[in-house]
């Protein structure tokens, strides 16, 4: 069967087609991009379902995505996502016990709110169970259920991003360092922390390419699509510009790799297992020119850009052109990564 996933980002939708064989191999049918910004569809406002219904109905149409079955992605910014430890717990008592700490802990009220939460692989402890919850606004899950039935999609699950975008950089089947994952948005970023064959932490920062774009521009003095275009082809070069763009974007990546490092030493004193050695760097801001070298440096870490096509047995017909599949891979790791999703029934 083909599963699509399909990620909503604040700038793009990003979406990934792939086949799943009878054999348990999988096959990369199709992957497009498109801007939906005009859309304005997280901002808050009341939700007018038509104007998105019209744009994915055409979108679908034109992807010949029809009837297609779909694992959707929400920004983590409209989810709330909590890791827990309880004492051994199992069933009903586990669920009670859950229940109460997110009626204490969280400010989202529940009666509101679409929840859910699985129980996390053991991290060390053997005397403690670790639960992850995910909770979003009902009023969203229910317009974009809607939204999607009307669209000719036939939706199969809806999660946070950020878990998508961990499925998409990590091999389930393989031993995976403790890893943490920045995934750098348009208007927010997501740092993840992944140790012990599960997402141990994780957090959302409304810090992103555009907050960078604006910061270069107003340093250097230049149009917002001209300072886009330096910070892609100058990047953080010392020598380019003589280091300009470098020195102008400076406040923004330090801040965005110093919430690395605290989201890091958040994780390890608060009892993690295992010692964090590597940075993978995800979404539109990964391939900034000199980026993987100066997080290195700045934090200590092996550091490598994430590339979501290593998840996917056979390229197809993308397998002849890797040279432009390739530089498109931070980009597509969440929708990867959703449409890796197994059913439940799988």
């Amino acid at each position: 069967m083909n599963l699509l996933g399909i990620d909503l980002g604040s700038q793009y939708l990003k979406s990934v087609e792939i086949q799943r064989n009878s054999d348990g191999t999988t096959e990369l049918i199709s992957l497009s991009k498109v801007d939906i910004s005009g859309l304005d569809m997280f901002s808050g406002k009341v939700f007018d379902p038509k104007p998105i219904t019209d744009f994915l109905r055409d979108y679908v149409m034109q992807n010949k995505y029809i009837g297609k079955s779909v694992n959707l992605g929400l920004p983590s910014s409209l989810t709330y996502i909590r890791i827990d430890s309880f004492p051994k717990l199992t069933g009903k008592e586990l669920e009670n016990a859950v229940n109460l700490e997110l009626q204490n802990q969280t400010v989202v009220p529940l009666a509101e709110s679409s929840v859910s939460f699985q129980v996390l692989p053991n991290s060390g402890n053997t005397e403690k169970t670790d639960v992850l919850s995910v909770i979003a606004p009902k009023t969203l899950t229910n317009n974009l259920l809607a939204v999607i039935k009307d669209s000719g999609l036939n939706l199969q699950s809806i999660e946070p991003n950020v878990l998508g975008t961990i499925r998409g950089v990590l091999n389930e089947e393989a031993v995976n360092p403790a890893t943490v994952v920045l995934d750098i948005g348009y208007k927010f970023s997501d740092i993840s922390v992944f140790a012990d064959n599960a997402l141990r932490f994780t957090r959302n920062v409304p810090t992103g390419m555009s907050s960078l774009i604006k910061t270069v521009a107003q340093g250097l003095n230049l149009e917002v699509i001209q300072a886009e275009e330096y910070i892609k082809t100058y990047g953080l070069s010392a020598e380019k510009l003589n280091g300009k763009v470098r020195d102008a974007a400076a406040s923004v990546i330090t801040l965005l790799l110093d919430e690395v490092k605290r989201s890091n030493t958040f994780y390890e004193t608060r009892g993690g297992s295992s010692k964090i050695k590597r940075l993978v760097l995800a979404g539109g801001g990964a391939y900034i020119p000199g980026l993987v070298v100066h997080a290195a440096n700045y934090l200590g870490l092996e550091v490598e850009i994430a590339n979501p096509w290593d998840q996917i047995r056979n390229l197809g017909a993308y397998s002849s052109n890797l040279a432009d599949l390739e530089p498109q891979a931070p980009l597509y790791t969440t929708s990867v990564g959703l449409s890796l999703k197994k059913l439940l029934d799988s």
